[in-house]
């Protein structure tokens, strides 16, 4: 399959995200909720466009690739030298309640029944 014939099956699902994006981007702008917010009410009614039909590989390439890579870019507004401004007291806390987090997930999947690998 050409990079045409993919940019074909992927664009009705990337238009609906783009738009939905626009949407949420302009809601915010003009009712003073997060950006977030919006974008999450928006993408839950349109769901049920990611189930079948012509959109679904649009949304799920937008959903996996382009919101990583959007990810990556966020992240790299962080600096190394931003971290360590802070000190080292964010920082242990931090790395404190990400291991305090997934032990007590560990734990409560096990007591409800569930693999530990869920917990995680």
């Amino acid at each position: 399959m050409g990079w045409i014939q993919r940019a074909r099956e992927l664009a009705p699902g990337f238009t609906v995200s783009l738009v939905a994006a626009a949407a949420a981007s302009f809601l915010a702008e003009h009712y003073g909720a997060p950006v977030m917010l919006f974008a999450l009410l928006l993408g839950m009614s349109l769901s049920f466009l990611a189930t079948e039909g012509h959109c679904k590989a649009g949304i799920e390439f937008t959903a996996r690739t382009v919101l990583r890579i959007g990810i990556a870019l966020l992240g790299m507004r962080i600096t190394l030298e931003q971290i360590t401004a802070l000190g080292w007291q964010p920082i242990v806390l931090v790395l404190t309640l990400i291991v305090v987090t997934i032990s007590v997930s560990v734990v409560v999947a096990k007591l409800i029944g569930f693999q530990r690998l869920f917990g995680m």
